[in-house]
């Protein structure tokens, strides 16, 4: 639970950057540069992340093979009384194939099985998708840019941009 003001401190290399990449790729859909709070040059990108990309020699991730990684953010709308879950679902499969993002929004409180299924398997778009537990499925970055951007408020196209750098 983040409320007003919060300070993440922690020795370097320790997630500080992962946590604030995370929260900006989803309250911007996507659209930001990876590592910015740490350096302007950042050569992050998203498969590093979800493979966890160690840059040691003889193993480059700690996750093998096809991974699917999940980031969810919720809210409370003070106004209408009621919680709201934004976030993405992300499959990495093979070593050239980009990854398969989609983004979502959830009315209502985050809970477990939007994550795993009933043998604790880790959902994939695909079956996130099956189990229809999102309010709404965004398939581009645009949409769900967009309906965000409604969500937070109607909140102007610059307030985006501006996000990576305030983290």
């Amino acid at each position: 639970h983040v409320k007003n003001n919060t300070l993440i401190t922690g020795q370097n290399d320790t997630g500080k950057s992962t946590i604030v990449d995370a929260v900006a790729f989803i309250i911007t859909a996507g659209d930001q540069i990876f590592n910015l709070a740490a350096n302007e040059k950042s050569k992050r990108d998203l498969r590093g992340y979800v493979k966890c990309k160690l840059g040691i020699d003889n193993k480059e991730y700690l996750r093998e093979g096809d991974t699917t990684g999940h980031v969810a953010l919720e809210f409370y709308d003070e106004s209408k009384q009621e919680y709201f879950t934004v976030g993405s679902v992300i499959d990495i499969f093979g070593e050239v194939l980009p990854p398969k993002v989609i983004f979502y929004h959830i009315k209502g409180q985050m809970k477990d099985e939007y994550f795993i299924d009933e043998e604790n398997r880790i959902n994939t778009t695909v079956m996130f998708k099956k189990t229809k537990k999102a309010h709404k499925v965004y398939l581009t970055r645009r949409e769900a840019k967009l309906a965000f951007r409604s969500l937070f408020g109607s909140i102007n196209e610059t307030y985006f941009s501006l996000i990576p750098k305030a983290l």
